[in-house]
């Protein structure tokens, strides 16, 4: 399977560009924030706030104010055309480029933490559908993340080539000598792989990419492609003490058919989003 058909998979965007900063600033932490603003603005509290009061205008304009009022700006934001590049820069007729595909793909797709892909064993894998993987957060918090199809063929492949059993502690991504990578070796990896994708995309060189913008760009996408924000919690393991005991739990099935809502663009584009439309929504 080509590069682009993960790549569109991960970015079939919806909204406005400046959207992208809200996830890629903890966007849980800014959505609260976000979520308070507008309760100041309405002079109303948070509980009596509804949906015509948390629109994607209302949350452009919030962003804006962050960057413009409090300096903050998204430094580790990756385009669409700049992901593209580098998957399609990742040489799989090498042994570590087969590696490297489906570690940059199932990062994209999980939006885990690079602890949570070092932890990673092949027991912790089901490459058949239902996919799924599953995953052991902070404080050992297990969950279980739904898989693209693409995304499980390039996993099943990797398996099948180093002759795993899925059913063993084997660690899925190792080192040239078959040691589980380190945090610094997928910040290497990436990075060798960035520098490599800057040749054709030069603004890559200038940002400060690292293994947790990966997670970024999933939370991004599973935004724009209007997942709620519960559910978006749950998939990336957000969801604290407080929300759980305040929200009903999002179960598997829930988060299963997120995937379906940001499908891969192999197929077809949807039509322009409004803001396209409409250039006052950007000022």
């Amino acid at each position: 399977m080509g590069h682009v058909s993960i790549v569109s998979t991960a970015y079939d965007l919806a909204f406005v560009e400046p959207v992208r900063a809200l996830a890629n600033a903890r966007f849980a932490r800014r959505y609260g924030a976000f979520v308070r603003s507008r309760a100041d603005i309405s002079g109303r509290p948070v509980v009596a706030l509804n949906v015509p009061d948390l629109t994607v205008a209302h949350i452009v304009a919030f962003l804006h104010h962050i960057e413009k009022q409090r300096h903050v700006t998204a430094t580790t934001r990756i385009e669409y055309d700049e992901i593209a590049a580098v998957l399609a820069g990742v040489d799989r007729s090498t042994e570590a480029g087969r590696r490297d595909y489906p570690l940059v793909a199932t990062m994209l797709n999980t939006g885990a933490r690079v602890q949570e892909i070092l932890d990673l064993q092949a027991r912790d894998l089901r490459l058949t559908k239902p996919y799924q993987l599953r995953l052991v957060g902070k404080e050992r918090k297990v969950r279980w993340c739904p898989l693209w199809s693409q995304t499980a063929r390039l996993l099943r492949a990797r398996c099948i080539e180093r002759q795993l059993d899925l059913r063993s502690d084997a660690p899925v991504f190792v080192n040239h000598r078959g040691l589980p990578l380190s945090r610094f070796g997928v910040r290497f990896i990436l990075g060798k792989h960035v520098r490599q994708a800057a040749q054709h995309q030069p603004g890559l060189a200038t940002k400060k990419l690292h293994p947790h913008s990966l997670r970024h760009s999933t939370a991004v996408h599973l935004l724009k492609s209007g997942v709620d924000l519960m559910t978006i919690a749950h998939w990336l393991g957000h969801a604290s003490v407080n929300t759980t005991n305040r929200y009903v739990t999002v179960d598997l099935e829930l988060k299963r058919k997120a995937p379906a809502r940001a499908a891969p663009l192999g197929t077809s584009r949807s039509a322009p989003a409004s803001w396209r439309r409409d250039a006052s929504v950007l000022e």
